[in-house]
């Protein structure tokens, strides 16, 4: 079986969807790290990378919500 099936089958589609559009901040990351690049960037840089992990925070916080949630009821 394909492993992003079996993904599927433990989160979301919108949460497997977020991590893989992510791929390009992953890269940004990667190149402060590595290679130090982060010096010609401007501050809308950081409030937009800001803003996208304030995204990804809340979206997990949600998926952990949704499956305290869902073990309650059961």
């Amino acid at each position: 079986m394909d492993f992003s099936l079996q993904a599927l089958q433990k989160i979301s589609a919108f949460t497997q969807n977020l991590t893989l559009n992510l791929e390009p901040v992953y890269g940004i990351i990667l190149a402060f790290v590595v290679y130090n690049e982060n010096k010609y960037l401007s501050k809308w840089f950081y409030y937009g990378f800001g803003l996208i992990l304030l995204a990804v925070v809340l979206q997990m916080l949600r998926v952990i919500k949704s499956r305290k949630d869902l073990v309650s009821v059961r």
